[in-house]
């Protein structure tokens, strides 16, 4: 699946390759293998379901570990991931590749009410803004928003990460 995709995008000029929303350890096992393959640089986010575990339950320390040293991958992170969780998730990236540029781009938190089709939870621009700043003081050097952060939320991590 991700083989003609990324040789694909390698050959497109594009400045680096985001490989994102990994869920789990398989996964991270092929696309390690395909990127060595690559020219361009990249970097590799993980999906996570609590501040320690892929979706799969994987150890993300496993996962991070996996990527150490990878000469086409420029940074490790966490995205599509409740902000609650975030910082333990840096910190368990740092202790294995304590080195590793980190990107953080969370979900805005919110859960999903099938019964209702509601979102309940909401992390308010503000909130994302204040959690931005602990991000980058545990080591996220490249921050941004994923599913349900909005043009507010990204403005308000902004404003709070200018020094």
């Amino acid at each position: 699946f991700h083989s003609q995709r990324l040789h694909w995008l390698d050959r497109s000029g594009a400045d680096i390759l985001a490989c994102e929303t990994i869920p789990c350890l398989q996964e991270a096992k092929v696309l390690h293998a395909l990127l060595e393959e690559t020219n361009t640089p990249s970097w590799v986010s993980f999906s996570c379901k609590d501040n320690k575990h892929l979706v799969d339950g994987t150890p993300i320390k496993d996962c991070a570990s996996l990527f150490a040293g990878h000469k086409q991958v420029k940074a490790l992170g966490i995205n599509c991931t409740s902000p609650v969780y975030i910082n333990s998730l840096i910190k368990e990236i740092k202790q294995v590749t304590p080195q590793q540029n980190i990107v953080v781009y969370p979900n805005s938190g919110e859960v999903y009410e099938a019964s209702d089709n509601s979102w309940h939870g909401t992390a308010t621009p503000l909130e994302c803004g204040q959690a931005a700043r602990t991000w980058m003081q545990n080591g996220a050097n490249i921050i941004g928003g994923c599913c349900r952060m909005g043009p507010a939320h990204i403005s308000e991590i902004k404003r709070s990460l200018i020094i």
